[in-house]
Formats: structure tokens, sequence, C-alpha cells
């Protein structure tokens, strides 16, 4: 297995900090991927209850939720690879947190890709593979096929266990929050099966063709084939049912638990006590696959056109696509759908139904899937997958960091792309120049997404230079180049005061160490006047070893030591322990999202050191 990948960009190592004024001539910035956890509430239309999934995964389901993505893709698709096995590819894959894309294909084989489209392992099952797969979030992917089998296999593709419903399935797994599986068949019961695969429950219904759906209260909703619509606790037992028109789709749920269900070109509204509170004509959307989508207060019904519905106007919009796959809907609101049709046409349209680009992909049955590095997937009747890469090369960030303050002469310049990137044709007249256009000799070098150009002597201080990357000097690996040179320049010059030792942003999610940049998992934050600092890292940042910080659950209490100086306050008290003598703080300690804060000052005099705030740039900083 490939190690999963880290949650936030490389930042440069070794790169010390030093105050510079930096001004930038170009700078070409994207929107890049989001990296929290997966969430399927992404624009707060959608109330669909998270269920196990791995929260690490970019797309760890294509049901049970609203059909949006937590990512964003670019406007300029061009084809990365593509994996041929020639037999159709109905369902949508799903990606895990190392970039492995998972499918299945009517021959009959579940198969699992690496992120550069190479095949890592391929499990044959007994019938044709119409449905997506489910990751979940203990390691496990669960996958259905014709033959009535549920399946559960590890990331290796090695098969854990198999439940025989000696019925047909083509809907996908869903999960419930506690790790149950849900499985609709053809012939009419929905299985509920443990985690370890034994039946947990089966409820009758008059045939199933698509997946059920969960609510916040874990509710499940399941249409049948002539009609019926059901909602069951989640013990398998009625809770309510009413009737709508023939071959009722998957339900959509919004945040206040109202469900959406198309059914016989209407659009029926249901609350969350089963009242039909109202339906909507389609003008003969059709019935056969049709798949429904939220966002932005907009219910979007993929038929044989592409429809958007928005409630609060009762009014319907038809939008230029034809013979509609499921759709998906970027973080940016983008809305992502193919076609059935030969042609195959996979189209991206912005909030009002413009057409942003199209890609001749081949007939589409599934939804595309959305990685966080912009690369669409989707897969054809003709049996391809297609990973299309839609940024172009940009740059995103740089260190010098503008407005930085603290920056030494010995310099290492980083400049950060949205993806990894190559020397090309320009890559030896990147050129570093002081104010009288007199060439710095540096070396260059290329790590992963970051170009780092290291003077190779120190730069001179109070002088300005200028910084200039042609725009073939680097390329991605389709060969694309940037749009045009990136220039920029900066100013040293020197200090008299203390290089601080730690700086804590408000609000940001990084903090920095004797100038070097590093990440965490939590926010500085103010409340009532006063700043909070998450402790944890801010023990790291003045040296406190991991090993050294402890917690007590018990008193809820952490401890920090370094050196011969030990530290504890807790939750509980205002009182801060220092080598067994206390004295009393004038604010309590906050748990917030399972980490503790505190101002900065407490700690950080404890072992030593010295505090300021810089009220203009909302920044503490942390010195000898």
């Amino acid at each position: 297995m490939q190690e999963r990948d880290e949650r936030m960009s490389r930042i440069i190592s070794g790169i010390a900090g030093f105050s510079i004024i930096l001004s930038l001539f170009f700078f070409s910035g994207i929107t890049m991927a989001d990296t929290l956890p997966f969430n399927q509430n992404q624009g707060g239309f959608s109330g669909y209850q998270s269920g196990a999934y791995d929260s690490l995964a970019d797309q760890p389901t294509a049901d049970n939720w609203d059909r949006q993505s937590r990512f964003s893709a670019g406007q300029h698709p061009e084809l990365k690879w593509v994996f041929s096995i020639a037999s159709p590819i109905s369902g949508t894959p799903v990606i895990g947190a190392d970039g492995s894309i998972y499918f299945g294909a009517e021959n009959g084989k579940f198969y699992a890709l690496d992120r550069n489209g190479q095949e890592k392992w391929v499990f044959r099952t007994g019938g044709p593979i119409l449905s997506s797969a489910a990751l979940a979030e203990n390691g496990i992917i669960y996958m259905t096929s014709k033959d009535g089998k549920i399946r559960a296999l590890n990331a290796d593709g090695i098969l854990q266990w198999t439940y025989d419903t000696s019925d047909i399935i083509e809907s996908s797994p869903v999960l419930g929050a506690d790790g149950s599986v849900y499985v609709a068949c053809k012939g009419g019961y929905l299985y509920a099966l443990n985690p370890d695969g034994s039946l947990k429950w089966r409820y009758l219904t008059g045939g199933i063709d698509f997946p059920v759906s969960i609510d916040q209260d874990n509710s499940i909703y399941v249409s049948s084939r002539e009609g019926s619509f059901f909602c069951l606790k989640p013990d398998g037992t009625p809770k309510w049912s009413c009737h709508l028109g023939s071959s009722p789709g998957t339900p959509a749920v919004d945040k206040d638990n109202n469900i959406y269900v198309y059914s016989a070109d209407k659009l029926y509204a249901v609350n969350p006590k089963g009242q039909i509170r109202y339906s909507y004509n389609l003008n003969k959307a059709g019935e056969a696959k049709t798949y429904l989508a939220m966002s932005g207060g907009h219910i979007y019904v993929a038929a044989n056109k592409l429809y958007s519905y928005s409630p609060s106007r009762a009014e319907a919009k038809e939008y230029a696509v034809y013979a509609c796959s499921a759709p998906v809907i970027g973080a940016d609101g983008t809305i992502y759908v193919g076609s059935r049709n030969m042609s195959g046409i996979l189209s991206a349209l912005d909030k009002n139904g413009e057409k942003l680009w199209d890609y001749s992909i081949g007939g589409i049955e599934g939804a595309p899937a959305l990685g966080r590095d912009g690369i669409i997937y989707v897969g054809n009747r003709e049996g391809k997958l297609y990973a299309l890469d839609t940024y172009q090369l940009e740059s995103t960030s740089f260190d010098p960091v503008p407005g930085d303050n603290y920056v030494e002469v010995e310099k290492t310049l980083g400049i950060s792309f949205n993806k990894d990137i190559y020397p090309d044709l320009a890559y030896k007249r990147i050129s570093l120049t002081d104010a009288l256009v007199k060439p710095v000799s540096v070396q260059q070098s290329i790590e992963g997404k970051t170009l780092v150009i290291k003077p190779e002597n120190n730069l001179l201080k109070d002088a300005k230079y200028f910084l200039k990357i042609p725009y073939n000097a680097v390329k991605d690996d389709l060969g694309r180049n940037l749009d045009e040179d990136l220039r920029l320049s900066f100013s040293t010059f020197s200090k008299t005061e203390k290089e601080p030792v730690a700086e804590f942003t408000i609000g940001e999610n990084f903090y920095r160490v004797e100038g070097q940049l590093k990440g965490m998992d939590a926010q500085p934050f103010i409340k009532n006047s006063r700043s909070f600092v998450p402790v944890r890292y801010l023990a790291l940042a003045l040296g406190v070893d991991e090993e050294d910080i402890k917690w007590e659950d018990a008193s809820q209490t952490v401890s920090l030591k370094k050196d011969k100086i030990l530290v504890k306050v807790s939750t509980k008290s205002k009182m801060i322990d220092i080598n067994g003598q206390s004295r009393e703080m004038d604010v309590l300690p906050l748990n917030k999202n399972n980490r503790i804060y505190l101002p900065a000052r407490y700690i950080a005099e404890a072992f030593g050191y010295k505090v300021d705030w810089d009220k203009e740039k909302e920044m503490i900083n942390i010195s000898w």
C-alpha cells in the first residue's frame, strides 16, 4: 500500500526565517482543494449524516449524500491517463485517502488503481458490477455485484467476508453511523448487515432499484419499484410510509430532514413525518436512471435533461445537457454531469447552467469523481476509465512570505505550485538579481511541488532583490507551463531586536519556529479579548519533546516537561503548577475540539520565555 498523503502541502524544511519587505509583480493563485475530512453537508443545504466512511478519503462513497464534493476542479481538462478493460463501467469510482481509485465493471471484476492509473489489484466476482463501492473508516471496502453477494475487502483486495442474498443487486452499499451496511436488492429486500458481515435485519418492499438514504437522525429511506416510499428506524422497524408515483428514485435529504424524491415526471417533497408537502411536474423528464443532487438552495434532477429546481421559488430551469448520467457538484458550485448517449460528453456548468467546458468521453452512466488535486475520474460504456487533469500549472505560495518581519540574509527561496513540477527549457534561466541588475549566483532544485532557489552566498542587508522564473522554466507531468513569467521582488534589512523563537497567528493553521513554518490541526483564537493558543503546539514550539507532552483524561490535565521544568494545567482549574508550586491564572484552560487552549504567556513564562502581542497582525511573538 502507498503511504497516505499528508493533509497539507509540505512546507520547505530548513528554510531560515528573516525580515523582508516583499512586493509581487506577478502572482497567479488558484483555489486549491479543501483539506478538511470528508463532509456530506458541503454548502449547508443537505442534511445527510456522514456514516462510518473513511473521513480522509477524497470520495468514499457515490451514494448517501447530496452528490456534492468537498473539492473543486479547474477549467482546463486534459487527459492525464486512461485505463482500458474492454467492459462497460456503469458505477461511479470512489477515491481513497492515498489516491487509490476503486471501481467495478460488467465483466464482474473489481479494480484498484493507483493515482497514476496503474493496476494495483483485481478482485473477481460472479456477476456484473453496476454499483459503486463504499470505503469504511475501518479500512474495509464494501462492494456488491449482480450475483447477489455483498463483499468486504481489505485495502489489499483480500476478501474478508461474503454475504449471499440469493438475489440480484444493482445498487451500491450505504453505511450507517454505527458501521451497518445497507444494501437494496431487486427482489425487494433491504438488508442491514453488521460490520462483521452478519445479518442485522432485512425488510421486504416491492422491489428496489436504488440505494437507500440516511438522515441526521439515522432514519433510513428506501423507495420500492411499485411506488411505495418507506422510512425505517435503525432497528429495521417501519416508522412511516407513503405512496408516490411509479419507480421512485434515490431520495435526497435536506438539513431539516425534508426528503426529495423523483418519481414519474414529478419531484416530490416529503416532510419528516411522511406527509407529501408538494410535487412539481418536470415536463416528462423520464423515469429511468434519474438522480438528484443538491447545492446552494437548488435541487438538480439529472434525467432526459438536467433540471434545476428552486424550492423557495417553486420553479425549475432546464439546462442544455441531455440523457444525463449521475451528476456531482464541486465545492465551488460547479455542476459536473455526463451524457449516456454514445457521444458521452462530460460537461461542467456554472451555478446558472452556463457551459464552462465539454470533454468527449463516450457513453457515461455513473457520476464523475473529484480528487483533491483537481483530477476528475469518470468511466464509460466502452470500458475506459478516464483521468482528466483540469488545472493549469500555477504558483500557489512563496517564501519569503509577504509581510514577514523575521528574515535573515541566509535565505533560501521557495515557490510552491499546485502540482508536481519538472525542469523545462528555461530552467537554467531562472535568475536572482540585485537592484543594479547584478546576478546573484544560485543553486536550484525541485522538491515535488516546490522550486527551491538557494543563493550561493548570503544576501546583503538593506538590499533589494528581484527573482524571475520564466514561464517555461518548469512544467507539469502533461508538459504544461505557466501562463506567463513569474516575477517577484523583496528587500532585506538588518534588525536590532531579538529574533523571536516562535510565532502564532490568530486564525492560522500553522505556526513559525525560528523562521520555519509548521502545520497544526488547530487555530489560535480570541475570546473575551484574550488570545488562546493550542497548548500542545505551543509546547512543541518551545522545544518540549512529543513524548514529554502527556494528557490525563480523568483529571483533564496536560503535563509538559522540558529539562528540569514540569508544568501542569487542567481544564478544571485556574491554577498552573510549575515544579510543584501553584499559582493562579486569570482564565480557565479551554477544551475545544479535543485540544487544550491557554493564553501563551502562562506556559511560555513557565519555561523562561517572553511573550509579546502584535495587535496589527494579531500575532503572538515568543522570544527569550
